[in-house]
């Protein structure tokens, strides 16, 4: 009977891994529809990693830019940053730093970091060492005519774009994962965390590989 429970336990949280998946594609094509300065490409990624730890994160980070680079191949080197953000986000739930509302802005800063500054270097050398067309180009060209710095530009627009983006994201991620019973995650007291011996897990390590 435990065994029973603990399976379907086990196929709810697969469930909810893919629906996180779908919530990353979903949340970049509104922004693309509806022409947002945002990228919400990442809520199920860090809604997956705060409730299974590394694995599921980074494994929806992953292919979420696998699948969305069907039809804009540049999506898929942009997966660094993802998978950066997944386990980030499993990082700070092991230290709990989600609890507390003013512990918050360490994860949405790093998360910020992650997309917004490595973001840059990556859209940097996707377009051969000059400013981009990504989200942020608009506002980089502005900050371009004022500096005349091009790198620069690009990371200074890419990091404030992606401000109010990883608040949304990352408190969008909160909630979802606030609505989702805790009991479909019978490993969530030591997900993300490390194993007693004070070595991540080889399922860990070899993702992270």
């Amino acid at each position: 009977m435990e065994k029973t429970k603990n399976r379907t336990y086990h196929i709810l949280s697969i469930v909810f891994y893919f629906l996180c998946f779908g919530i990353n594609i979903l949340g970049s094509r509104l922004a693309s529809v509806f022409e947002l300065p945002f990228y919400l490409d990442s809520i199920g990624t860090i809604a997956a990693a705060v409730t299974g730890g590394y694995l599921p994160g980074i494994l929806v980070g992953f292919f979420t830019n696998l699948v969305s680079g069907i039809t804009d191949y540049t999506n898929t080197y942009y997966s660094v940053i993802n998978i950066l953000i997944a386990m980030a986000a499993a990082y700070f739930e092991s230290k709990d730093e989600y609890r507390f509302p003013l512990r918050i802005l360490l994860p949405i800063g790093t998360f910020v970091l992650i997309g917004g500054g490595i973001g840059s270097l990556v859209t940097w050398n996707i377009y051969g060492n000059t400013i981009g067309d990504e989200i942020s180009a608009s506002l980089a060209y502005k900050i371009y005519e004022q500096t005349n710095l091009p790198f620069m530009s690009e990371f200074t627009a890419d990091v404030l774009i992606d401000i109010p983006d990883k608040i949304i994201s990352t408190l969008a991620a909160l909630l979802i994962v606030k609505l989702v019973p805790s009991k479909l995650f019978p490993e969530k007291k030591i997900r993300g965390r490390k194993t007693s011996s004070g070595r991540l897990s080889l399922g860990t390590k070899t993702v992270i590989m």
